[in-house]
């Protein structure tokens, strides 16, 4: 964090109050991670009240407190309305600061393998500030917003949501000079109800742009059509009117390999990853580059040093059985593509899969659940194991593949199956462990690869 005074802080919130000013060196809204001297900002969660950490806050050595109760204090106590309001004004005045090229990036999937692809090609010319973790929403973003400084030459961030009207707060925070849409699919439709809704709340990311440059995926029919009078829209995919057109896509066991053409340039790339979906990913990312200077060839073999984000994708060979983990989260979405890319792996041994039940998916679910067996199906899986309380409606989607299905109480049942399956496995076989976080996959996965080993 660069330079940041006190007054600045009162100005940006319309205090009138004067106080002795000083530099603030942080920020902070946890006081299990403040530092002493912070400015404290006493955020309201959905089950607690911020105002009841300030005592603790300046016993930690909180400089001034920033909050929506009164309370008694020797340091400088400012009273706001919407203490979370608060912390997005801050954020948005300090990201003010810096005239850098800011990458923000959305989607229903992909948003951060999007990223650190994004990252991993611009690292080899720049110095590049990106999201920590999954900082990325209303709380989120201030964080990482806060944490820029002057020796970055641009930014990489993630913008998630799951309700309309999100996007719209945070990018007006983060300004993007160049955004990315990675696709349009069905997480949060619980809370959206439908996908066209999902693509109005994920277009949002353009109300903090006054100009630059939109890059969409042309291949998702959601995206395709999408067209600004005040931004350069450039489409990756595989028509061949696409700004970056995709080709000749080719799954290993453990890489990808395709061919990108842009500007009547060809350039080859290896992904060291696996599925048709990190392709769009990928494509992405080298649009991103593209616009910020890099030439085709340069961005292509950036991105064979990519390296996957532990549980995205994550592909591991134990005793020349391969297990990929993709278990960090899950929607319907993501689950066809990842059982589409384990079909599409080259061997002449068994695919298996070990599924666990999505969320957040309201009256979607049953149905959605069952288009994942189809997925299954039409992967022509071995075997499956599937978890959670719609395994009824998970069953009912497979007509010719067996499986091994639990109710969501039944998890020590499953590992004990589990482990019986896994003493079967031989060289060459492959298994997909996923699941929304909520399902807890890398219990399971911890059977498997211990039973392996």
């Amino acid at each position: 964090m660069d330079k940041l005074f006190f007054h600045e802080i009162l100005e940006v919130l319309g205090q009138q109050k004067t106080y002795e000013d000083f530099l603030v060196t942080g920020i902070s809204t946890d006081t299990r991670t403040m530092r002493q001297g912070d400015l404290f900002i006493a955020i309201n969660g959905e089950n607690f009240k911020g105002a009841k950490f300030v005592p603790a806050a300046i016993e930690k050595g909180a400089k001034a407190v920033i909050t929506d109760e009164p309370t008694q204090a020797d340091i400088p106590l400012i009273i706001v309305s919407d203490t979370t309001q608060a912390y997005q004004k801050i954020a948005g005045y300090y990201r003010d600061k810096y005239d850098i090229p800011l990458i923000a990036i959305t989607g229903s999937n992909g948003k951060t393998t999007t990223r650190n692809m994004v990252k991993t090609i611009l690292a080899t010319k720049y110095n590049v500030y990106t999201t920590e973790k999954n900082y990325n929403n209303e709380i989120g973003l201030p964080y990482t917003l806060l944490r820029m400084d002057h020796t970055y030459d641009c930014a990489v961030i993630e913008l998630g949501m799951n309700h309309m009207g999100e996007i719209d707060r945070l990018t007006r925070l983060a300004k993007p000079t160049i955004s990315v849409i990675t696709n349009i699919g069905m997480a949060h439709i619980g809370f959206l109800g439908s996908q066209e809704n999902i693509k109005k709340a994920k277009l949002e990311i353009v109300n903090g742009m006054a100009n630059g440059t939109l890059i969409l995926n042309g291949d998702d029919p959601y995206l395709k059509d999408v067209t600004y009078d005040n931004l350069e829209v450039l489409f990756t995919g595989t028509n061949a009117n696409a700004d970056f057109m995709l080709k000749d896509i080719v799954f290993n066991p453990g890489n990808t390999t395709f061919t990108v053409i842009h500007d009547g340039i060809e350039a080859q790339c290896s992904l060291p990853t696996i599925g048709k979906h990190n392709v769009y990913n990928a494509m992405e990312a080298i649009a991103v580059a593209c616009t910020m200077g890099f030439t085709l060839p340069e961005a292509c073999a950036a991105l064979s040093s990519y390296q996957n984000v532990a549980l995205r994708n994550e592909v591991k060979d134990i005793n020349g059985v391969t297990i990929i983990k993709d278990y960090y989260n899950a929607s319907p979405d993501s689950m066809r593509e990842a059982l589409n890319a384990l079909g599409n792996i080259k061997t002449t041994e068994n695919k298996y899969a070990l599924l666990g039940q999505m969320h957040e998916l309201g009256d979607y679910s049953q149905q959605a659940h069952k288009m994942v067996a189809g997925f299954c199906e039409n992967n022509h899986l071995s075997h499956v194991f599937f978890i959670g309380d719609e395994y009824e409606a998970f069953q009912a989607g497979l007509s010719t593949i067996s499986c091994h299905c639990y109710k969501a109480d039944q998890r020590e049942q499953m590992k004990t199956d589990l482990q019986t399956f896994a003493k079967q496995l031989t060289p060459g076989d492959v298994i997909l462990v996923k699941g929304s976080r909520a399902s807890a996959m890398e219990d399971f996965d911890e059977v498997l690869e211990s039973t392996i080993a």
